[in-house]
């Protein structure tokens, strides 16, 4: 046990977030929240207080031990003894953070899949599947780690980066500028390509430019936690 995050407040989202078309479809992304989840039930291992904001992936909470596969990021991660507030929109998300950062926290880590686009104007009804085509017309949504930082400007903040097509050092250089231009204190970045229910490759970067890669959620979670430590 890393004694440094003992009864250190931290908070992890995870997991997709949906943006409403209308009252019966969403648009959504591939995330799991399995990552998410891993991070937290490790944070909590390490003696944390953690809450963890979940959105609606097809990651499973379990109470039970960790089904064989687990370690590797499949579902039914155990997460007995957290604090589980669950979401599915956008909009819920903001909120809950806006109201949930009112309280002082020692560790953010935004690991959540959040929407950039949201529909500009959302059904109130059903769409009808009548017409051979159909426009939606999108704006972007605003960025919720501007939410976090100004919210909890001494919390040490987490944030991901997952881009697609994109590996190696020009991953790691647009995480970086990401975090820089975030003021985040540490990021996550992520190639889609590697990312799977079997393997999940990643890199932390810290604002110096060091490097830790990761080949699994579990491994991921272990390190990211023992390098939040040594700088607490």
């Amino acid at each position: 046990m890393n004694s440094t995050l003992k009864n250190r407040k931290s908070l992890i989202t995870a997991g997709p977030t949906w943006v409403a078309i209308d009252k019966v479809r969403v648009i959504s992304s591939i995330s799991s929240g399995a990552t998410g989840i891993a991070i937290a039930q490790e944070a909590k291992g390490h003696g944390a207080k953690v809450t963890l904001f979940l959105g609606p992936g097809s990651a499973v909470l379990s109470s039970q031990p960790a089904p064989a596969g687990a370690a590797r990021g499949g579902p039914g991660l155990p997460v007995a003894g957290l604090k589980i507030i669950k979401f599915r929109y956008f909009e819920e998300l903001q909120r809950l953070l806006k109201d949930e950062l009112r309280r002082r926290y020692d560790i953010i880590i935004h690991a959540a899949a959040v929407s950039d686009y949201r529909p500009v104007k959302s059904l109130s009804g059903k769409i009808g599947s009548s017409a051979r085509s159909l426009t939606i017309r999108m704006q972007k949504t605003p960025k919720l780690l501007g939410v976090i930082r100004k919210r909890a400007a001494r919390a040490f903040v987490v944030m991901f980066k997952l881009e697609a097509g994109r590996s190696g050092p020009g991953l790691i250089n647009t995480a970086y500028k990401a975090m820089l231009a975030a003021g985040a204190d540490m990021v996550v970045a992520n190639n889609v390509e590697d990312v799977s229910e079997n393997k999940h490759r990643a890199y932390i970067v810290d604002p110096e430019k060091n490097v830790i890669e990761a080949g699994t959620n579990r491994i991921l979670a272990k390190r990211l936690l023992e390098e939040i430590g040594k700088r607490l």
